[in-house]
């Protein structure tokens, strides 16, 4: 979105792009990469272009597209952890790394090797003049020069036919293994190819990180002062990984701990369940009885009474009206003298309310996929310390007119009040508010301005 306004808010502020130290006050945490931004998945084409490129290129040739300094310009803290995260660009490349060296090694074997890979069988099926490679030459409409009239693509379509009935399910073996192997390799090179960019101008590289330098580890932050230092780098590179398997290990400890706790609190609402409805079914089979008496009686003294001596249904109306006000009344006690709800279900209660549907607009773009983001995090990561100070960070996220109009203003307030993160249900649903408020903002936005790629 640009940095004009677009008229009044539903405020009266017209909106205005926020300068970069507006910004960063409002930034608590680094946020992940979306993978739909990242290099290796935006730069592949879902099929080959006009000049068989696999890749967007935007004009480039496939030489130009991947040289470092082409690479290293595109790099940011949105598209790549190498210029965000360094501990988890660390452990996400040795993961990359040992996955695509295993492939290199299993091709460098020889003929078995390439077998295994596919590659050996897809060359064969695909390989032979006339064959599957020559009637997909006719089909292509940027192919080499050929006869492209009915009659030679009537026979390019029928080869193709022939190829795809004939042992799907081998064939199908085939395509997996290259699927595999190719995608893989892909992975590998484009993942060394960042790293190598970085490498070759570590000043540019350490530009890259300006946006979310204040929320760096201090490692980092004094390589940055210095992006030449070698030593610095060296420290910072160690001090992110550390970081980042202390996280997983806290994050394997909590889910583990959590896992158990669920399955005694499955086991005894199980439990518990079973109970409630034994006693509930023995409730009602001794009511329908009382009801099967009670009408039996009924029914022996109306035959036994005259039409004039029977009770009148203005009567019996009255009497109906009588029990059930008796029943309302004995619930409404039975609720008064109970318990009063929990912080946290009072909490729950808020977010079922509906709210209101403001105008989203003065909601900057940046903080609404910060808060989609974090969102998603908060849903997905197990519950730990750090929980709590994240929930609180998407709340701040948020504008005050947009709380205001969205009535999450009541559910910030108790937000900042818990002195520890809310079970998984709550926060779940917390979260979740929080996210239907930015996804509502997501759309506002790309309606007055519409996605477009990442520029070259």
């Amino acid at each position: 979105m640009g940095g004009k306004g677009r008229g009044k808010t539903g405020h009266g502020k017209a909106w205005k792009k926020p300068s970069q130290e507006e910004e960063k006050a409002k930034r608590t945490y680094l946020a992940a990469v979306k993978p739909e931004w990242a290099l290796a998945k935006n730069s592949l084409r879902p099929y080959a272009s006009e000049d068989s490129s696999p890749f967007f290129t935007g004009g480039k040739s496939d030489t130009k597209y991947w040289e470092l300094g082409r690479i290293r310009e595109a790099m940011a803290a949105d598209t790549a952890e190498l210029a965000n995260r360094l501990g988890i660009a660390l452990s996400e490349s040795g993961g990359t790394i040992c996955m695509g060296a295993d492939v290199l090694k299993t091709f460098a074997s020889g003929e078995e090797g390439l077998e295994k890979l596919g590659f050996r069988g897809a060359a064969t099926l695909l390989g032979g003049d006339g064959g599957l490679r020559d009637a997909a030459n006719v089909l292509n409409k940027y192919g080499t020069p050929v006869a492209r009239g009915a009659p030679e693509l009537r026979l390019a379509a029928e080869t193709l036919l022939d190829f795809l009935e004939d042992d799907p399910a081998g064939k199908a073996k085939t395509f997996q293994r290259v699927a595999r192997s190719a995608a893989k390799l892909y992975l590998l090179a484009v993942d060394l190819l960042q790293w190598l960019a970085a490498a070759e101008d570590k000043k540019k590289w350490a530009a890259k990180f300006e946006d979310g330098e204040d929320l760096q580890p201090r490692a980092v932050q004094a390589w940055l002062a210095k992006p030449k230092d070698r030593a610095k780098l060296l420290a910072a590179l160690v001090a992110s990984h550390e970081a980042q398997v202390k996280t997983q290990k806290a994050n394997a400890r909590g889910s583990s701990e959590s896992d158990e706790a669920a399955q005694e609190e499955s086991a005894t609402s199980s439990s518990n369940s079973k109970a409630k409805k034994d006693k509930k079914k023995k409730k009602k089979s001794k009511k329908d009885k009382k009801n099967k008496q009670k009408k039996a009686a009924e029914a022996k003294g109306k035959s036994s009474e005259d039409g004039g001596e029977g009770t009148s249904k203005a009567e019996k109306k009255k009497k109906r009206k009588r029990t059930e006000a008796k029943k309302s009344k004995k619930r409404s006690s039975s609720s008064s003298s109970s318990s009063s709800p929990s912080k946290e279900t009072a909490l729950l209660a808020e977010l079922e309310e509906a709210a209101p549907d403001p105008a989203l607009i003065c909601w900057r773009e940046s903080d609404v996929a910060l808060a989609l983001a974090g969102a998603d995090q908060l849903a997905t990561q197990p519950i730990t310390a750090e929980t709590l100070d994240q929930l609180k960070g998407l709340f701040a996220l948020i504008p005050d007119e947009v709380q205001t109009s969205k009535g999450l203003r009541k559910i910030q307030a108790a937000v900042k009040a818990m002195g520890k993160a809310p079970a998984r249900a709550a926060l779940n649903k917390i979260a979740g508010r929080a996210r239907e408020v930015a996804e509502a903002a997501e759309a506002l936005h790309a309606a007055h301005a519409p996605e477009s790629r990442p520029s070259d």
